[in-house]
């Protein structure tokens, strides 16, 4: 096989990396099927020897067809990473049904790289992270052999240098092989460095976004409860976030069993019309910009005492999107802090968060407080502040009353004390749970015109946790209790390895939080225990196992890797961030005067466009002066760095003969007539004279030069006497620049006389 054929292996393995890499990151089976697949069939198509190609007017029409699909969903959306990634995908499938040749294979190794890079802003799956690092060396091996392609495209083996003795393939592959991990070791160092020390806000905004990755599907999170649509609820194991608790001494918190309610949609509406329970959009319930801090990610206060906490949260959402990007926390939360560079909304009278228009990836810091106690004073009855009943529906209220009657508790808020209402409100959630009402996933839809918590709780008594948890919501109303609907998650799926939670899709939840005292909004979940620790138990076995085993991975992948973000690095150089501190320092100025230049005036522009100019012309000359001496300037530069090594390891610097010697040799070869490297210098000048190739003036300077340097070496003439042959070199120099314009004709009537 000839180098040429294992250069488009090679690159066509890269090509079916990238096409994995992408669907991977986009979490898309169809780009996937329909990647490799196609990729694979015009590979098929056109190999053979020698290969073939499809028809020009086939790829210009495929060409022609990709480009309009393109255009037309720029017009229609943007510029995205996912119609960049598919563009691309398009592009290598086409080429590859393209002639192979050295251009075809670099053509489809730079569009896999374009490919790999779309997919990293994609998203930050462990998964991907993997078939990166899988990439990396394959894509080093593809351009190796594409280099060696371009020498000797059709050869069987290529020898080695300075000897007749040919160097077989599987010698040259080994070689290849040993350069490569060579090149991969060389770059892990440079890598991790560059990791650790560039900023992390780098691009973050003007990419938009671009700057920002998801660690895997986005998962929707309904901010609104529907309950008469009826239908399955998923049961998707697709991981949402990852959350680690600590308590006040920095000690891990969680334990195999132990349940967490992450509260994310506060809902206070309800329509019973349409039985849809949703967030008041009036101004006391608005949500806030959080303040945008000066030096980096800061803690916001967002209700209670700050210094009153419990419980810290490290929670990562693995993808979030467009403006309903909520922020999980265990009730009650007192502090916030979004890593930027997520914006943090939040309501202070509810303590409901999201981060406002964010794409990708938000890892954020909790504190709460889930031991609140009582107040002092709660035994103290407060009729004027007591909630009016609630009665959008008498047979709730019913219910409800007779439910706290039969407790020996007082259904009228103005006559129940007040320190009755947690007892009230656990009552009716005991009701629930009793077993009287079934739970389950499998539910109808109401009848039409009727309320579904009364269709629940009359007649169906089956349903979901969100039909549990708007019952009692609606029961708590009827008897005075200010009550409102939860959604989030449970965290119950706890990772010893790695002490941490992982929440998955399939963990959503609905609940109630109830306002068993002014100000005191305290949680109950109306769902029976047994149903609920069923649903939401993690899965046991082998396969779990290997889940779990994968999980740990990740987790490692995303605290490591994914959430080394500006704070981290921060802590890690042990330095506070600041304006004065920059890796990019020139590319800070110049965003500063582009900011500048927007508000300056006409006089201020014209100043800067003259310092522009001045700064072109100098740069122009600059690059003139260098195209005209770069021989001399490459020639000074070549002697400092040979001194440069000969004082490092510790050799005396050349002797004049040497360098004299070396010139001369460089001369012959500018010149058209290279010594070859068995022939010596005065054979090789004997023959240049006396083929009269080297004539007149110039060969007798040369044969001077030449008897002069073999006196120095073999008869030890002195140093002055080399140093004295410098009108002899100006006159070899003359004759080498003389040639050269006639070597380069010489060359190029050749290439033209090439088929």
């Amino acid at each position: 096989m000839n180098v040429l054929r294992i250069s488009q292996r090679w690159a066509f393995a890269s090509v079916l990396l990238a096409i994995l890499a992408f669907g991977t990151a986009e979490g898309d089976p169809f780009i996937l099927l329909v990647g490799i697949t196609s990729a694979f069939t015009a590979w098929l198509a056109t190999r053979g020897s020698p290969p073939k190609a499809a028809p020009k007017l086939f790829i210009n029409t495929l060409l022609f067809g990709v480009i309009a699909w393109g255009t037309w969903n720029l017009l229609q959306g943007g510029l995205g990473v996912s119609l960049f990634s598919k563009f691309v995908t398009s592009l290598m499938i086409i080429k590859l049904l393209d002639r192979k040749t050295t251009r075809d294979t670099a053509l489809l190794l730079t569009l896999s790289v374009f490919l790999i890079i779309g997919s990293v802003l994609t998203s930050n799956a462990f998964l991907l992270g993997v078939l990166v690092l899988v990439f990396l060396p394959v894509f080093i091996v593809s351009v190796l052999w594409y280099q060696l392609s371009r020498v000797d495209p059709y050869g069987e083996s290529v020898g080695s240098a300075g000897s007749n003795k040919p160097r077989g393939a599987g010698r040259v592959s080994k070689a290849v092989w040993k350069r490569t991990f060579a090149i991969v070791a060389a770059s892990i160092p440079i890598g991790v460095v560059v990791f650790l020390l560039i900023p992390r806000e780098l691009g973050s905004k003007s990419l938009g976004s671009w700057g920002t990755a998801s660690l895997g599907s986005t998962v929707g999170f309904n901010d609104e409860v529907r309950l008469g649509m009826g239908g399955l609820i998923s049961q998707s194991q697709e991981p949402v976030l990852d959350m680690q608790l600590f308590d006040r001494d920095g000690q891990s918190v969680g334990d195999i069993g132990q349940r967490f309610y992450l509260r994310g949609a506060i809902l206070h509406d309800y329509d019973p019309e349409t039985g849809t329970w949703a967030r008041p959009s009036t101004n006391r319930y608005a949500y806030q910009d959080g303040p945008a801090a000066r030096f980096g990610p800061a803690f916001v206060p967002v209700g209670g005492k700050p210094s009153d906490w419990t419980l810290r949260q490290e929670i990562t959402i693995r993808s979030t999107a467009g403006s309903k990007g909520h922020l999980f926390s265990i009730w009650r939360t007192n502090q916030v802090r979004v890593t930027a560079p997520a914006q943090l909304q939040f309501n202070p009278r509810d303590s409901a968060l999201r981060v406002n228009n964010h794409q990708g990836k938000v890892s954020y810091t909790i504190y709460s407080n889930d031991q609140l106690p009582l107040p002092a004073n709660y035994a103290q009855p407060i009729p004027l502040e007591r909630l009016e009943p609630v009665i959008d529906n008498q047979a709730v209220r019913t219910i409800a009353v007779n439910i706290l009657t039969d407790a020996g508790l007082e259904p009228d808020p103005i006559k129940r004390p007040v320190s009755d209402d947690l007892n009230a409100v656990s009552t009716l959630r005991n009701a629930l749970t009793g077993g009287a009402y079934v739970y389950t996933l499998d539910t109808l839809s109401a009848p039409p015109g009727r309320d579904p918590v009364e269709w629940f709780l009359t007649q169906n008594k089956e349903g979901h946790c969100e039909y549990f948890a708007s019952s009692l919501a609606l029961m708590c109303r009827t008897v005075g209790i200010d009550a409102r609907v939860i959604t989030g998650f449970v965290a119950t799926d706890y990772n010893e390895a790695t002490s941490s939670y992982i929440v998955r899709a399939s963990n959503a939840h609905a609940w109630v939080e109830a306002e068993t005292l002014p100000g005191d909004w305290r949680t109950f979940d109306p769902t029976p225990t047994a149903d609920l620790t069923r649903i939401h138990e993690p899965p046991h076995g082998l396969l779990a196992d290997a889940r779990r085993l994968l999980n740990t991975m990740e987790f490692a992948w995303i605290r490591t890797v994914i959430g080394y973000d500006a704070q981290a690095r921060k802590e890690f150089l042990g330095r506070e961030e600041s304006e004065s501190v920059s890796m990019f320092p020139i590319l800070d100025r110049l965003s500063r005067a582009t900011r500048k230049a927007k508000r300056a005036p006409l006089n201020t522009l014209l100043i800067a466009g003259r310092n522009g100019l001045i700064a072109f012309c100098f740069t122009v000359l600059a690059g003139v002066g260098f195209a005209r001496y770069r021989g001399l300037i490459g020639g000074a530069f070549r002697r400092m760095v040979s001194r440069l090594r000969a004082t490092i390891a510790g050799r005396p610097e050349r002797s004049s003969a040497q360098r004299t010697r070396d010139e001369l040799i460089g001369l012959y070869r500018r010149g058209g007539r290279a010594k070859p490297a068995w022939v010596t210098l005065g054979v090789h000048t004997s023959e240049l004279v006396s083929s009269d190739e080297l004539s007149g003036e110039a060969a007798q300077a040369a044969t001077r030069i030449v008897d002069r340097l073999y006196a120095a070496y073999f008869a030890g003439r002195s140093a002055e006497d080399i140093s004295a042959m410098d009108a002899d070199m100006r006159t070899v120099r003359a004759w080498s620049r003389r040639r050269a314009p006639a070597r380069r004709e010489h060359s190029n009537g050749q290439n033209r006389a090439q088929p």
